[in-house]
């Protein structure tokens, strides 16, 4: 999730979101790879069962006002891939694995990134044809990949 406050106008962020839909309603449909967690943390995992989380950030979110908290991971190999990540944010919805965001700091990296998850995943589905934006919809989990060309 970007926000101007982060000074995007000099640097290029891209984030990639898995997100658990045990959350969210509607019908999904698998893609090839559908991830089942990240890490070896499994959507729906209680923070309280996992080690070196590190504290960021709260917010909240949907029709509920529900609290939306973010932490990092001590020790986490900062790449998918090729792709050289800036950092991974893992999101927590009533101390539930919900969403691990992946973020670049350059156009190299959303480069190598891109192709990383589209060998994983398959080409995609486009938001529009005007937008780097991408989505994967599984039986569990959805992928987005967005450009931070998008918010500039």
């Amino acid at each position: 999730m970007i926000r101007a406050s982060d000074n995007i106008s000099h640097k290029v962020l891209l984030v990639l979101t898995m997100i658990m839909f045990g959350f969210l309603p509607g019908t999904l449909h698998s893609f090839s790879n559908e991830p089942d967690g990240h890490n070896d943390i499994r959507w729906n995992a209680d923070i309280s069962t996992i080690k070196n989380m590190i504290y960021m950030k709260s917010e909240q979110v949907g029709p509920d006002d529900q609290e939306l908290k973010f932490y990092t991971r001590e020790g986490d190999v900062l790449e998918f891939g090729k792709a050289a990540l800036k950092s991974i944010e893992y999101g927590f919805i009533n101390d539930r694995f919900f969403s691990v965001t992946f973020k670049v700091a350059d156009l190299f990296n959303y480069v190598m990134l891109k192709k990383v998850v589209f060998d994983k995943f398959g080409p995609g589905t486009e938001f529009d044809q005007f937008s780097e934006r991408y989505y994967w919809n599984g039986e569990s989990s959805r992928v987005t990949l967005v450009s931070a060309f998008d918010f500039s």
